[in-house]
């Protein structure tokens, strides 16, 4: 054993394998939120696909480009692609007075141009090989939903952002890339059809397109009754998004392989969280179960608290205190509930963008219960783990990381509701390969969390002696000797 010493306090770590289990600890909370990070671009080709099937979006051999930024010609040529009227647009019956538009595009930007979709660069240029910014795409797609500058304050141009994620067809994730590519265009493109056109007449634009004949009835059949199973998912969701108050039983187990050894953990959790803007309460009772250096199965069990700009540890019989910002490796309680988002949700699995979601199912589970089973596109879900760990670097806690070359599949969310419709326990499972300083593993995840209480009736009571913790002020001193 390790031991670390500071005044009469000691801090008790195992060997390597502790080591490693500590470490892919850290990662399996981290993944555990990881959803509302951003995802890479080229990560969206199964929506992509789902466009395509739907006859709206046309690609090579299934490759659409989707990792380079679009021009205004080919974002105005899926525009009239998404409304089903690229027929209409080659009858040659519209017309623009655009001097330096393209053959090939021409009759596109003519029929968007006279519904008045766009208005171009200047009165006689379009600018085609201009490249598309996430304004103007969402502007386009705005107007052809039927919203215009009297639907805003000031222009629908200038408030096209903001507009845009109000009425659902963009969000913070996508905007969180800094350029706007194919991928994107083709996720707000998706989102679009989802949403309800202004006129209030169809419940969603795909409805609108079969009815006008643009799109298969069969196909779309699928999708709208996807849309609307995935409108309930987030709806359960969404309820926990004004929660500040939680509490719940958390059970992690991971089976990971690393060095031809296959190396078993456990962690029992019992915790309390109460958040109030950036003031950060919990108490957490925790059991975790590791290899020791003998290769036996080892448990031990703390007690945690969190109150006042300082945690409390309570771990084989030592009390140790240290603030915060310190315990967290240089973040502040502002970083953390950022990368989070536990300012807005404490739920352990966010509300979730339908793009993200690969398929959707809903049955039954026994005592009343409805089971929703969502699994995620392993492309999604990669690129937000990137976006996790180059955070973290960001913030200074990327040596914690020693991990490189992640890729996450398999990954599965449950929810349980009661017949009420409220949420009563999630599922969290997925498999995972990385590099651990060096070393290939393997490891395989499940995460159980059950809810016990919410709001006012989370009720925190700390240890009347926690003013007799010893300060202890270099656990990221620990932890780099560690890694």
């Amino acid at each position: 054993m390790t031991y670390y010493t500071h005044a009469t306090a000691k801090f008790q770590f195992g060997g390597y394998k502790m080591k490693k289990f500590l470490i892919t600890l850290l990662v399996a909370a981290l993944l555990a939120s990881a959803l509302v990070f951003s995802a890479s671009a080229a990560g969206y080709q199964e929506t992509a696909e789902q466009l395509s099937e739907l006859g709206l979006l046309q690609g090579s051999d299934g490759d659409f480009q989707l990792g380079r930024q679009p021009t205004r010609a080919e974002a105005i040529t899926m525009l009239v692609r998404l409304l089903g009227l690229e027929e209409e647009a080659r009858s040659g019956e519209y017309s623009h007075p655009f001097t330096d538009a393209p053959d090939w595009a021409s009759p596109y930007i003519a029929i968007a141009y006279e519904l008045g979709y766009t208005t171009g660069a200047t009165e006689t240029t379009f600018e085609p090989q201009g490249i598309c910014s996430s304004q103007m795409y969402v502007t386009f797609v705005a107007r052809a939903l039927g919203y215009s500058d009297d639907d805003v304050a000031t222009t629908l141009w200038a408030e096209s952002l903001d507009f845009g994620k109000a009425i659902g067809i963009i969000d913070d994730i996508l905007l969180s890339d800094a350029s706007f590519m194919r991928g994107h265009m083709a996720v707000v493109s998706y989102l679009a059809l989802s949403v309800r056109p202004a006129s209030g007449m169809y419940d969603t634009l795909l409805q609108k397109l079969v009815d006008d004949g643009a799109v298969d009835a069969a196909d779309a059949a699928r999708q709208l009754e996807r849309f609307a199973l995935i409108d309930e998912f987030l709806q359960i969701g969404s309820e926990l998004q004004d929660v500040t108050s939680i509490a719940m039983v958390c059970e992690m187990s991971m089976d990971m392989t690393m060095m031809g050894m296959t190396i078993p953990m456990y962690v029992f959790l019992d915790a309390k969280v109460i958040v109030d803007d950036f003031d950060l309460d919990c108490a957490m009772a925790m059991e975790m179960s590791a290899p020791n250096t003998d290769g036996e199965m080892e448990t031990q069990s703390t007690e945690m608290y969190m109150t006042d700009g300082y945690i409390y540890v309570s771990a084989e019989g030592e009390k140790v205190k240290m603030p915060l910002d310190s315990a967290l490796g240089g973040m502040s309680m502002e970083d953390l509930l950022a990368m989070t988002d536990l300012a807005e949700s404490l739920a352990p699995v966010a509300v979730y963008p339908s793009y993200m979601i690969s398929s959707i199912t809903k049955g039954t589970a026994g005592a009343g219960l409805t089971l929703y089973t969502v699994e995620f596109s392993s492309d999604v879900f990669n690129g937000l783990v990137a976006q996790i760990f180059g955070m973290l670097g960001d913030v200074g806690m990327g040596e914690l990381g020693g991990l490189d070359g992640i890729y996450v599949d398999n990954v599965v969310v449950k929810f349980y509701t009661r017949p009420t419709g409220e949420l009563n326990r999630m599922q969290l499972s997925a498999d995972m390969a990385m590099s651990i300083m060096g070393f290939d593993a393997y490891a395989s995840m499940d995460f159980d969390y059950s809810i016990y209480a919410k709001g006012a009736d989370v009720i925190i009571e700390f240890p009347d002696d926690l003013d007799e913790y010893i300060e202890l002020d270099v656990l990221h001193e620990m932890m780099q000797d560690l890694v």
